[in-house]
């Protein structure tokens, strides 16, 4: 987080960093309150927090699943609060992932929780759209991030990445800077017309 803001600094823009678990209600609304005491407009969110684990139907985890709703579905309902706040001439962007609407064996509850993000877009997009607000979502497919290590997964977890990437229509993992280009333009002032989820 502070490289991206020294990249932002870099472009002559203003920048705060702040650590928040997006899945506590009350701590984004403080995040989000401390940045306009400072100063700050929020123009653009992207909710992109988001953890995976291994589950099944026939192997719950309650305590996991629960962990995965409160951040994969929480947090972007609680994300989309700032621009809310905000008001009009904002956007804001959710990464969702395309097991949200395909499914994948050992990913019960990932898949629910990204299935629930889709749903949230486009509700968002119809209420806050008339305000000014657009939302928009990526849904990617596998990307290398911290969080893609399907070795320290659990038993299983390789054979069902490499199931992953055979049914992708490139057949390869993405890599965080492919979904970034998107993400930049969906949040710009480029994409102003007539895109929202």
């Amino acid at each position: 987080m502070h490289e991206t803001a020294q990249q932002i600094e870099k472009l002559g823009q203003q920048t705060k960093v702040q650590v928040v678990d997006v899945s506590d209600a009350k701590q984004a609304e403080e995040a989000s309150r401390s940045a306009r005491a400072g100063g700050f407009t929020v123009r653009a969110v992207v909710a992109a927090a988001g953890i995976v684990r291994l589950d099944s139907l026939r192997n719950p985890d309650p305590v996991s699943a629960q962990q995965m709703m409160a951040v994969n579905v929480d947090g972007v309902y609680n994300t989309l609060q700032d621009l809310v706040a905000g008001g009009s001439e904002s956007s804001a962007l959710i990464v969702g992932s395309t097991e949200g609407f395909k499914g994948a064996p050992a990913l019960n509850t990932y898949c629910r929780s990204k299935a629930a993000v889709l749903g949230i877009a486009r509700a968002a997009a119809l209420e806050l759209g008339p305000l000014g607000v657009r939302v928009n979502t990526i849904q990617p497919g596998t990307i290398r991030t911290p969080m893609y290590q399907p070795e320290k997964m659990g038993p299983g977890a390789c054979e069902l990445a490499t199931e992953l990437q055979r049914r992708t229509p490139l057949r390869r993992v993405g890599q965080p800077e492919e979904v970034a280009k998107v993400a930049r333009f969906l949040i710009s002032a480029d994409a102003s017309y007539n895109l929202t989820s």
